[in-house]
């Protein structure tokens, strides 16, 4: 959902998702599950999904992802789980952020597509 969001689209030649892991073979953050967008062989983002609150954030550069259609999954991921939101400090803390960007919808979507020719 994220990487559509932002405007990439998973299903053009060389742009795609792939689990993250440690040498080990563990989560790269404990408590996240993380997913690797690639473009071209390169590594465009870094996405940690926090699982129980369905958070997303880019931990390399420091994003939050929040769009509408997530906001809704998470809200629906939360009341599923039972568990409260977690403050956005807290959450930066987690995943080594001193501060977490917001990041807004409009600019990203021609960055990706620029970014997939």
């Amino acid at each position: 959902m994220a990487a559509r969001d932002e405007g990439y689209d998973p299903d053009v030649e060389g742009t795609y998702l792939n689990e993250l892991r440690t040498p080990e073979g563990k989560e790269p953050i404990p408590g996240y599950a993380s997913i690797g967008l690639f473009v071209h062989g390169h590594l465009a983002r870094d996405y940690a999904i926090r699982i129980e609150t369905g958070d997303i954030v880019d931990p390399s550069v420091c994003k939050d992802f929040r769009y509408p259609n997530l906001l809704n999954y998470k809200k629906k991921l939360m009341k599923e789980f039972g568990t409260e939101d977690a403050p956005l400090d807290v959450i930066g803390s987690e995943v080594g952020c001193d501060k977490l960007e917001i990041v807004p919808t409009e600019r990203l979507g021609k960055a990706a597509k620029k970014a997939q020719r």
